[in-house]
């Protein structure tokens, strides 16, 4: 059990080199932790991020989905809108992730769903629009200390597409 504990934080290091050979490290000692508890979310994440770095980012989204799946059944619910978020940007047309963000709306009393953009980030937007979205508001704000525009999009429960 010893290398369960320590192993998180010798992963961290592996995978923030983000070279082939500290995945394959990372990977090997998130296995023990893995079969040890196979619901712990951050041994999860850190699996995610592991197979980004080695190229596999399919099955990155695969274990984050089932983090978001561990995270609703634990009733953590801000863990759980923080990965369906994740997974909208990054697989927005996978019919698991869309199901899981309709059950944030059906299973919490999330009313609204807000995201925020730069108005000159056209893929955001496209996104966000793509995903039901709808532009609500622009202001002008500050980003790393230079003036833009941020458009504000906002997804209701009542306009959420499938529920």
């Amino acid at each position: 059990m010893a290398a369960t504990k320590s192993s998180p934080p010798v992963t961290e290091l592996y995978i923030q080199r983000a070279t082939q050979a500290d995945a394959m490290q990372a990977l090997s000692k998130l296995q023990i932790c893995f079969q040890a508890n196979p619901k712990d979310l951050t041994t999860l994440d850190l699996l995610s991020r592991a197979f980004v770095v080695l190229g596999q980012a399919k099955k990155g989204i695969e274990v984050q989905k089932e983090m978001a799946r561990i995270a609703r059944d634990q009733q953590r619910y801000d863990v759980y809108f923080q990965l369906v978020e994740k997974l909208l940007i990054s697989a927005p047309n996978d019919e698991a992730v869309q199901e899981l963000a309709n059950l944030l709306f059906a299973h919490t009393g999330v009313e609204r769903i807000i995201a925020i953009t730069d108005a000159r980030n056209g893929a955001s937007i496209r996104l966000l629009e793509r995903l039901g979205m709808r532009l609500q508001t622009t202001a002008s704000a500050i980003f790393r200390g230079e003036p833009c525009q941020e458009h504000l999009y906002v997804l209701d429960r009542a306009g959420c597409p499938t529920l």
